[in-house]
């Protein structure tokens, strides 16, 4: 297949990098190869669960097992059939007088930090032996909650590189 050419074609560069130390020179990287989109610059997220809680029938149907479902533009049912040849059951699951053009004026999701403490202790452990660059705000996002208000609490000098060392004793 073709996409496994250009993930192996990625491989050979990334295994040539010995240290890969910010999200921005994977993205260099994967420019040479396919186009790169990013978030919060080319595409956002949105809150369509809390969107589809005004809008679709709590009590519709489960999806326990595989299941066929047919949905038919315009209506407000959707059917479920366990395979191709059964016939559809047909189950109600948007609210009656719901108002779906709302969904195009949907809140978009604020990025937040899921970096567990431990693993930000880990990673401000590991930036002793490493140059971080200043133009990322990506250690800034991790450290930003739990316990590190800021990547200043972290392992950085005053110019704002992390400080390298040639100690790699642990």
């Amino acid at each position: 297949m073709a996409a496994d050419q250009v993930f192996g074609r990625i491989e050979k560069v990334l295994r040539k990098k010995e240290i890969i130390v910010c999200p921005t020179q994977y993205h260099d990287i994967f420019k040479q190869f396919c186009q790169v989109k990013t978030y919060e610059n080319d595409f956002k997220v949105y809150n369509i669960k809390e969107a589809c809680k005004s809008i679709i029938n709590p009590k519709g149907f489960k999806l326990t097992e595989q299941k066929m479902l047919l949905y038919e533009k315009g209506k407000k049912t959707i059917g479920v059939s366990q395979n191709y040849t059964d016939d559809y059951v047909y189950f109600k699951i948007i609210k009656k007088n719901s108002r779906i053009e709302l969904l195009g004026t949907l809140e978009i999701l604020k990025k937040q930090n899921h970096v567990k403490p431990p693993k930000q202790k880990d990673i401000k452990n590991l930036m002793r032996f490493f140059t971080v660059p200043t133009t990322t705000s990506f250690y800034e996002d991790i450290f930003k909650s739990h316990e590190f208000d800021s990547i200043e609490d972290s392992a950085l000098n005053e110019e704002g590189a992390c400080i390298y060392s040639e100690d790699t004793s642990y």
